[in-house]
């Protein structure tokens, strides 16, 4: 091999690396902004609530034992009136720790 040739050789092979390089840096940059744009759609802030009393919080969970001729599915088990009160005092509670103008989104299981 010719001395022109290793240099022109060599010359395509540092151009290769060259552009390797650069979209190696493009790909790590496009990656670095699509991580940036996904934690800017994150929540702030998350605040977990457990819901307040309910009937089948009563006497042992006795509404869901199957012989109870009252038996109710847990998901149909509705809130006491303690349960309602303790769900009120929770919601006026995260409104004070929120902004007045802080957008709420809720999500129920």
């Amino acid at each position: 091999i010719s001395v022109a040739a290793a240099g022109v050789i060599a010359t395509a092979a540092g151009c290769f690396l060259l552009r390797y390089r650069f979209w190696r840096y493009i790909a790590s940059q496009l990656r670095e902004a699509q991580f940036q744009h996904a934690w800017s759609l994150m929540p702030e802030r998350i605040i977990f609530v457990r819901h307040g009393e309910a009937e089948h919080n009563l006497d042992h969970g006795s509404i869901l034992h199957l012989e109870n001729p009252d038996r109710k599915p847990d998901n149909l088990s509705e809130l006491t009136p303690a349960g309602r009160a303790q769900a009120t005092r929770a919601g006026e509670h995260i409104r004070s720790i929120l902004a007045p103008e802080a957008t709420v989104s809720v999500v129920v299981s």
